[in-house]
């Protein structure tokens, strides 16, 4: 598991919240100037840690309505069942999120 220091894990939470966030804003939040932030930002990236962007919407606006929750239990473990099984869930455009 990759240790993160103090402005990693700070830029790393506001980014959850707010992944648009400009750099500028992002580097005086916390603590840095703009280009050593910006290098922290691209590495993370580069190291997969930040994987993407998305927009979160409104699913009644949308016309989704229904919400479900289901809690699956494999009968294997072996093999690799349970990444593979998670993988294939989070391909489905119907889901929306996935945990384990």
């Amino acid at each position: 598991m990759p240790q993160f220091d103090e402005f990693e894990i700070k830029m790393l939470d506001i980014l959850q919240r707010d992944g648009r966030k400009p750099v500028s804003e992002l580097a005086q939040e916390i603590g840095l100037s703009t280009t050593p932030c910006a290098r922290r930002f691209e590495a993370l990236q580069g190291a997969g840690i930040i994987k993407g962007f998305a927009a979160v919407l409104s699913r009644r606006a949308v016309g989704l309505t229904v919400e479900v929750f289901i809690q699956v239990r494999l009968t294997s473990h072996a093999d690799g069942s349970p990444e593979s099984f998670i993988a294939a869930v989070q391909r489905m455009d119907e889901v929306s999120s996935c945990w384990t």
